[in-house]
């Protein structure tokens, strides 16, 4: 699972930055809008991920 994670935490940095490029070459604020979209829900899902490990945790613990 953490293989997994990674690899769409480096999906998601290539991505921000590819869009940030883009937004700093071309001038066009969908592209910022883009990456500033995916990094919030790129937070929304690692949050969600760390409250899932969480539980799991206090699962396994009773």
């Amino acid at each position: 699972m953490a293989i997994v994670l990674r690899l769409i935490l480096f999906a998601v940095i290539a991505t921000i930055g590819v869009s940030l490029v883009l937004y700093v070459f071309t001038g066009q604020r969908r592209y910022a809008t883009f990456a500033w979209t995916t990094f919030r829900f790129c937070v929304v899902f690692l949050l969600a991920m760390a409250l899932l490990l969480i539980v799991e945790r206090v699962i396994l613990a009773i």
